[in-house]
């Protein structure tokens, strides 16, 4: 469900925002996910200290019928003319996408293996609970701040500058994680986290409602999505092999070249390709 609503979302505000403002409203809707993930938690741990868990649960449930009102106030789409069907894949490959999603999956893989595991590494170097959740908040909040900026950004300077500062902060994250040994190394390495995801989500966004038609945009940002959680399944179940035969920090090495894979696959690609297909794209 998280995904669909996503993707409906982005396509949404992508498809309604010319291209010089579309990185940054499109920050917005990430932006505020993260703000609700981050205080989800918080007010979480609060309901559960002062409510039972059942009644906790029957608290959380309003919520999102409380986001369904809202929903009704925003105003109706305009009838969209009939547009000649096109196939996903052909939109796909007429997109020129081929390597943001390879390149997403790899990313993927290698971060969420990373994440799988961060908090079994905290605790082999005696870093405390307490401090684990400071951590994970500190990943949530500095999202908020920099979905706003890259936002701002990425109709700047362009999408593809963006993604790829993204994908390539990516590969310090496990590097970060596997050389710190105390709790300002993992503080850095969660602000990471939270940049790297904020670089590449806004960018790649951005880029796909640059290059992909109107009609398109849900198709093209629901693989997204599931690219993303493509690797995210798939990284963790890597992880946690490697970890068992060649242990944490070496795990994180590993995560570390997958992650440099994906830049690598970008950069190839763009190379060996299309060096300006699409002028009119920002992202180009």
């Amino acid at each position: 469900m998280e995904i669909g609503f996503a993707a409906v979302a982005l396509a949404t505000v992508s498809s309604a925002s010319a291209p010089a403002q579309r990185g940054r409203r499109l920050s917005y809707v990430s932006s505020s996910r993260s703000l609700g993930y981050a205080i989800g938690a918080v007010g979480a741990g609060v309901l559960l200290e002062s409510l039972a868990f059942s009644r906790s649960f029957l608290a959380v449930s309003v919520l999102p019928l409380v986001a369904g009102a809202v929903l009704f106030l925003l105003p109706h789409e305009g009838r969209q003319q009939r547009q000649e069907r096109v196939s996903a894949r052909a939109a796909f490959r007429s997109a020129g996408l081929t390597d943001l999603y390879v390149g997403t999956i790899l990313r993927q893989m290698g971060t969420s293996g990373v994440y799988s595991l961060i908090y079994v590494y905290m605790a082999s170097i005696h870093i405390s609970p307490a401090t684990m959740g400071l951590m994970s908040a500190l990943n949530r909040i500095s999202q908020v701040g920099a979905m706003v900026l890259f936002g701002l950004v990425v109709d700047r300077i362009g999408r593809r500058r963006v993604f790829m500062l993204g994908f390539a902060l990516s590969v310090l994250v496990p590097l970060v994680v596997a050389l710190s040994r105390g709790v300002t190394g993992m503080a850095v390495a969660f602000l990471l986290i939270g940049l790297t995801y904020s670089a590449l989500y806004i960018g790649s966004t951005a880029h796909i409602g640059d290059r992909v038609a109107p009609e398109q945009l849900g198709t093209m940002l629901g693989l997204f999505e599931t690219a993303r959680g493509v690797g995210g399944l798939v990284g963790p179940t890597v992880a946690g092999a490697i970890a068992s035969s060649i242990g944490l920090n070496g795990m994180m090495y590993v995560m570390a070249g997958i992650c440099g894979v994906a830049v690598a696959v970008m950069v190839g690609h763009r190379r060996r390709g299309r060096p300006a297909a699409d002028q009119a794209s920002r992202g180009a």
